[in-house]
């Protein structure tokens, strides 16, 4: 256009065919950080020189990943081996020197878990990790172990969800608590929540049984 002419022409001939041969892929900064498990997502991306964009969708199983490893999952999770649950091609006809926002529809991220979306366009690589919902516990002290009850990221109760520490597994009761035995000496440890698909990290205060007697007199 007249309007693009016109800037073209302040620019040196080494700029003008940089801006035309550059090579842009990545997620809009504006895309939303958190969604609620049932909500739909929808993706930003931020586009240019790129005719044809593949957009594959992987769901990753957090528990396997999280016991075999003692690192964060991540955008850089090795995806080898693995078959992507959904696949699309997209393709575009703007201008080389243009740059455009395409939203991406995202149906197969529904309830809870982690997925990873991978795109791929012109040589170019972007990642984005998803994970939708998430659990916590809440801790007390029992005659016989830390009590945990774990809700979720509204804060309301799991009661079907577990707890894993160093390869053992401790399941709820029916009143959805979870019973930890006291450790030798208190140390702080990394224990995994789960629930069905979802994988949850977190580091806790497993603490040493004492006892304590307290006794309180009054002399005239």
């Amino acid at each position: 256009t007249r309007d693009s002419a016109t800037w073209y022409g302040k620019l040196t001939p080494e700029q003008q065919r940089e801006l035309r041969e550059r090579t842009e892929l990545r997620f809009s900064p504006h895309n939303s950080t958190q969604f609620q498990p049932d909500a739909e997502v929808t993706l930003d991306v931020e586009i240019k020189r790129v005719d044809q964009l593949i957009v594959r969708v992987y769901e990753l199983n957090a528990l396997s990943f999280y016991r075999n490893s003692q690192e964060h999952l991540g955008t850089d999770v090795d995806l080898d081996g693995l078959v992507a649950n959904s696949e699309q091609t997209l393709n575009f006809s703007v201008p080389a020197d243009r740059r455009h926002t395409e939203t991406l529809q995202l149906p197969t991220l529904m309830g809870r878990g982690v997925w990873i979306v991978d795109l791929l366009g012109a040589g170019t690589r972007c990642r984005a990790l998803i994970q939708k919902g998430s659990l916590t516990p809440l801790e007390r002290l029992g005659d016989s172990g830390q009590v945990f009850r774990i809700v979720d990221e509204a804060g309301k109760p799991r009661p079907a969800a577990h707890l894993e520490l160093l390869g053992q597994t401790y399941l709820p009761n029916q009143q959805g608590e979870i019973t930890l035995p006291y450790a030798e000496q208190t140390v702080r440890r990394k224990v995994l929540l789960v629930e069905e698909r979802l994988a949850v990290p977190v580091t806790i205060t497993h603490r040493s049984e004492s006892y304590e007697l307290q006794a309180r007199f009054l002399l005239d």
